[in-house]
């Protein structure tokens, strides 16, 4: 990523692949409320330590806990897209 702070992709990308208790209840609230599946991102599999923190919502919110918007954009462009290219290839 261009001009991003590697301090902030480094804390973004050790918080999802390291849940903490916050996101593994946002993972169990998104469940029980019957629209987990709706953040889903296509083709990435989520298993282990993906299953928590490996979905649009919770990669937003992980993202802008730990770096604003700049987390935001290392969660989605940066960790996200490199599972699902490693997933794919």
């Amino acid at each position: 990523m261009p001009g991003a702070d590697p301090k902030v992709i480094y804390r973004v990308n050790r918080a999802m692949d390291n849940p903490d208790p916050w996101a593994i209840r946002l993972n169990q609230t998104m469940k029980n409320s019957g629209f987990s599946h709706a953040f889903d991102i296509p083709g990435l599999r989520k298993y282990g330590h993906r299953e928590p923190n490996h979905n649009w919502m919770s990669a937003m919110m992980t993202g802008y806990m730990y770096g604003g918007r700049e987390g935001m954009y290392a969660a989605a462009a940066n960790h996200l897209m490199q599972d699902l290219m490693s997933d794919i290839c």
